[in-house]
């Protein structure tokens, strides 16, 4: 570094530590963030105050005390109508809390808003615990593990991007009775990134250039591209900071240790007229982004910039948190990248000078590092090796990101000798599946353990966005307070009794649950995806016993004789897959009537208008359930995004981002549909005129016997999106309706769902119709079949293994247990 370049970063140091004065923006935070207590230890005012929110006619009857104790540890017991806990740390006070209330209170506290605006909880009232508590004797337990981990870096846009102190405050409750001491803490970053900046010489300008959009930050923060969705005002900068503060002020009374970001050599372009000697790469495409948005800009690791910015970044933060601050650290330097110098020694290097940065400014730091890179083909033993070989193994922890489908800790030696903590990826974009796997999850944690060596020091959850599947997460917590595998059938009866009330049918609803989508992998709408001919998908084995999922859920409703909070999230969300799995098979019917005409010029005209209409109708009815329950709601995500706006033009551009993320997610469809979601409004809006637009295509081409224009019909729905992605005039609801309520419209649609049309017999059990096959569907349910079979004019009958039939007048006997229909 030359003497102009010295000279520059001494007034960036300057000016870091001068920000309250020069930006006037001191540290202050509102009242509302601590709750008055007659105790003095914040982490016992911490989780009484949660209590007031969370369990306020709990407050009275509980005592809480802290005790020394260097293990995560809490005791709990209950007599004569009080509850107390003692435990070594804030957040052990709320799990130990939340461990007696589970388990003889039948309470659970999950993701998603309930009607009363607080989580979704409780199958009996969303803030009851029984006027007299159970009687509970010492229970002692404590966490196997140092470290429970939560977030991935894209959860902050995919799910957190519009977040307010509001929601932020119900997270980080959720995370304390959850007993997560080390959450990622990413918030309002780009405000002290800004002054890093501007201290160094760069322009408004130059950063409006660098900074991404709020929805698309993660990315940017990555190194993957820049610039798409912003720019970013100063205004939001300021806000998300003093956000950020509210943030790191609770965790910190909590007793959390808050994963600060760190710098990864990623850079904006503005730099390098500032320091033209500087040595960096610049990045290849990432998504097809291309032109400005693309090809990030990465100081080498030989060039002192790089220690320099990372010790400047890191002081910065720690003058302006203060003693809010944290010496846990996160940075990916190449997330879906490879090095364009690949030798072992650069290698090495490269990951040495992160650190470095770091320890500059933190001598106690320590690198939390994703290691979702070394899912890349380059990250060789000898490469991911040289890459960690200069980190000491005390200043490093490794998320080993996805570890549910084996840890790749095992593939390096578990890391060579660092540290790592086991986490749940399970979910990508957002998506809203019902999946995953419970009975794997109830054991893989402890036996992973036991083969690390003792490098396994945490257990986590690292899912792209979360409030989906409330179930697993409530399972990955609780694995972070045991030893021992879990039953994970005795875990869905709980859970099911801790979410509707004790019911039967409940229980029976989680049995058949169990047994299918959270067995197996994951579930699939092809709704959300962009309507083609081709890419139906694999056959999904789970789609009958999901049907009987919902049938049970109706039932305990009725025998309950109320719809919690929780029963009205699960009659949505596996109505809706139980719905969208339908919705594949009529995809595939259309496909094939559609190439029938295609590829052997059978008239199949009547096909493809009867399945196409048929699937339009699914969507709208599906728009409708999704209505009558808040999580479901298109309007919240956009009215979060623009209540972030200060002006009507940032108001536009915030929601812009929102809309852009859950469809095109680029100019022109980079990662299109990536982080698709079943919303209402989303559906009638957005997914509804895709599938029109498709199927009116369709229906031209076979009316007319022209052959479709497939890359005609590509630009028209790109067209489509660019138009929905900027309308800012369309208002969406932002309350359920009433009228039809959940329970209502999820009883009509399973009755539509399972409804036998008329024109069909059944011509006997235990036979087949073999030679005959149209298509075979994901479905066995007789009414499904039926109805799959009476859009197309070519099937005669079916089979209840999930085949159509072009003809089942010449039958066989079959050891398949089955019955053969036909269409009269």
């Amino acid at each position: 570094v030359n003497m102009r370049e010295l000279a520059i970063l001494t007034v960036a140091v300057a000016a870091c530590l001068c920000v309250d004065v020069t930006q006037a923006t001191e540290r202050t935070l509102d009242l509302d963030v601590h709750l008055a207590s007659a105790n003095d230890d914040p982490a016992v005012s911490a989780v009484e105050g949660l209590v007031q929110r969370v369990f306020p006619s709990l407050a009275s009857r509980l005592q809480l005390t802290l005790v020394s104790g260097t293990n995560d540890q809490y005791t709990f017991e209950a007599s004569n109508n009080v509850l107390k806990v003692s435990a070594t740390n804030g957040v052990s006070l709320a799990s130990g809390l939340y461990h007696y209330l589970s388990e003889y209170c039948d309470v659970l506290v999950t993701w998603g808003t309930g009607t009363n605006g607080t989580n979704v909880s409780w199958g009996v009232d969303s803030t009851d615990i029984p006027a007299t508590l159970p009687e509970a004797p010492a229970t002692t337990n404590d966490s196997p593990y140092q470290y429970r981990y939560a977030y991935n870096v894209c959860t902050v846009d995919y799910s957190a991007a519009f977040w307010d102190w509001a929601r932020w405050e119900r997270e980080l409750d959720w995370l304390a009775l959850h007993g997560i001491n080390l959450p990622l803490a990413f918030t309002g970053q780009e405000y002290v990134w800004s002054l890093v900046y501007h201290g160094l010489g760069l322009t408004e300008a130059e950063l409006d250039e660098h900074f991404a959009g709020p929805a698309f930050l993660a990315w940017q923060r990555m190194g993957n591209m820049r610039g798409w969705g912003g720019p970013l005002t100063a205004q939001w900068r300021v806000q998300q900071h003093q956000l950020q503060l509210k943030v790191l002020q609770r965790a910190n009374d909590f007793g959390m240790k808050p994963v600060l970001p760190c710098f990864a050599g990623h850079i904006p372009k503005g730099l390098l007229r500032v320091f033209p000697n500087a040595s960096y790469t610049q990045s290849a495409a990432w998504g097809n982004f291309k032109g400005d948005y693309c090809c990030d800009f990465l100081l080498h690791a030989d060039d002192p910039l790089f220690v320099n910015i990372g010790q400047l970044f890191v002081n910065a933060q720690k003058h302006l948190y203060g003693d809010l601050s944290s010496n846990y650290f996160n940075c990916d330097m190449y997330n879906e990248m490879e090095p364009k110098n690949t030798s072992d020694a650069y290698v090495a290097a490269a990951g040495k000078v992160v650190l470095d940065g770091i320890l500059a400014a933190e001598p106690n730091g320590i690198w939390v590092m994703q290691g979702w890179l070394f899912h890349e083909g380059f990250w060789t033993p000898e490469h991911t090796k040289a890459y960690l070989s200069q980190v000491p193994k005390e200043n490093m922890l490794i998320l080993d990101l996805n570890s549910e489908r084996g840890p790749l800790a095992f593939k390096y030696d578990n890391y060579y000798g660092k540290q790592w903590i086991w986490n749940l990826l399970h979910n990508y974009g957002g998506v809203r599946s019902v999946y995953g796997d419970l009975p794997q999850l109830a054991s893989a944690p402890v036996t992973d353990g036991a083969k690390s060596d003792g490098t396994m020091v945490g257990i986590g959850f690292t899912p792209e966005a979360i409030e989906q599947n409330p179930v697993m997460y409530e399972l990955l917590t609780e694995m972070g307070w045991t030893r021992t595998p879990l039953d994970p059938a005795k875990f869905v009866a709980k859970y099911a009794a801790r979410r509707y009330g004790k019911s039967v049918h409940g229980a029976a609803a989680w049995a058949e649950l169990l047994a299918s989508v959270y067995s197996s992998g994951q579930e699939a709408s092809g709704i959300e995806h962009m309507p083609q001919v081709g890419g139906v998908g694999s056959v999904d084995i789970n789609t009958t016993q999901l049907l009987v999922a919902v049938s049970e859920l109706l039932a305990t409703a009725q025998e309950v004789g109320h719809v919690s909070d929780g029963l009205a999230y699960d009659l949505v969300d596996v109505t809706r897959q139980a719905t969208t799995n339908l919705f594949s098979d009529m995809h595939h019917v259309l496909e094939v009537a559609y190439q029938r005409w295609q590829m052997h010029n059978v008239n199949s005209s009547a096909s493809v208008h009867a399945c196409g209409d048929a699937m339009l109708q699914v969507i709208s009815d599906l728009d409708e359930l999704y209505g009558t329950n808040n999580n479901f709601l298109l309007g919240n995500w956009i009215a979060a995004a623009r209540a972030k706006g200060n002006t009507d033009e940032e108001k536009d551009r915030y929601e812009f981002n929102a809309r852009n993320q859950i469809t095109l997610w680029g100019p022109t469809g980079q990662i299109n549909d990536y982080a698709r979601k079943a919303w209402n409004g989303l559906y009638s809006s957005y997914y509804l005129k895709r599938w029109e637009l498709f199927t009116s295509r369709l229906y031209t081409s076979v009316d007319s016997g022209v052959h479709m224009d497939f890359n005609k019909y590509i630009e028209d729905v790109l067209v489509l999106g660019e138009k929905w992605c900027n309308d800012t005039t369309t208002t969406f609801p932002t309350k359920p309706t009433t009228s039809p309520s959940t329970l209502e419209k999820a009883t009509s649609l399973y009755q539509k769902l399972t409804a036998m049309p008329a024109g069909f017999r059944k011509v006997g059990s235990g036979l087949d119709a073999p030679g005959n096959d149209i298509v075979r569907t994901a479905t066995q349910h007789p009414g499904q079949l039926a109805q799959l079979c009476a859009v197309d004019t070519e099937c005669k009958g079916f089979i209840t293994t999930g085949y159509l039939k072009t003809n089942v007048s010449t039958t066989t006997p079959t050891s398949v247990p089955c019955d053969l229909y036909e269409k009269i």
